[in-house]
């Protein structure tokens, strides 16, 4: 009996717990690689990883006045789950701010892992009595040592509107790490945190996130 009702399926076989050394693939396999901790599949005699998605973070979290690092929004990440050297997430984040009348100040955004920051950005000063403006980033982060001490290979990019229009141009900033992040315990449960703050304070300023997304990639 097949469980694709009267469609034949498009795979020769799907394997659990193999690594992809322990087998010999053939052409439409899936498995559960055991030694990477992911979905693999065999097509067009290349080796891919199937994406997977944390669930979604659509629940605004809002800040107001922070002028040191305050969290946004977070993500359990689980004991083991970036112990692979090579495991790859992708990282998403999007938010608005609002600063009041006569205040300019800078808006730094940073994406941190447990008590390890992956990155930071720091923009430029912003426009007075600007209302819902909004910013985004994308973080890239790969497993370059595993272990209690491991490090991580992590590069992004923030863009923000600065200007007098909530619509204008968006000013973009690359992350300044020149080496890789860490040490930090990847065999044990850590915490991903997005956090915000601006360079001065005012009861008027305020930051939102209202999306974060966690993509696993291998």
């Amino acid at each position: 009996m097949s469980i694709f009702k009267s469609e034949a399926p498009n795979l020769s076989k799907v394997i659990l717990d193999q690594s992809a050394a322990s087998v010999n693939l053939q052409e439409g396999e899936i498995w559960n690689d055991n030694v990477q901790l992911s979905l693999q599949a065999r097509t067009n005699g290349q080796q891919f990883a199937i994406q997977g998605v944390y669930p979604p973070n659509i629940t605004p979290v809002t800040n107001t006045n922070p002028t040191a690092a305050t969290a946004l929004m977070t993500q359990a990440i689980k004991a083991g789950a970036l112990n692979v050297v090579g495991k790859y997430l992708y990282i998403s984040g999007a938010g608005l701010y609002t600063t009041a009348a006569a205040q300019t100040p800078t808006i730094t955004i940073a994406v941190t892992l447990g008590a390890v920051t992956l990155a930071t950005w720091t923009s430029a000063a912003t426009t007075a009595s600007s209302t819902n403006f909004p910013w985004n980033f994308d973080l890239f982060l790969i497993t370059q040592t595993k272990g209690s001490s491991g490090l991580l290979e992590s590069h992004g990019i923030f863009n923000v509107t600065l200007g007098a229009a909530a619509a204008g141009a968006e000013t973009s900033y690359n992350d300044v790490n020149t080496s890789t992040v860490g040490p930090i315990d990847l065999t044990a449960a850590q915490t991903l945190s997005v956090t915000g703050l601006f360079s001065t304070g005012n009861a008027g300023n305020s930051q939102s996130q209202r999306l974060l997304v966690i993509e696993q990639a291998n």
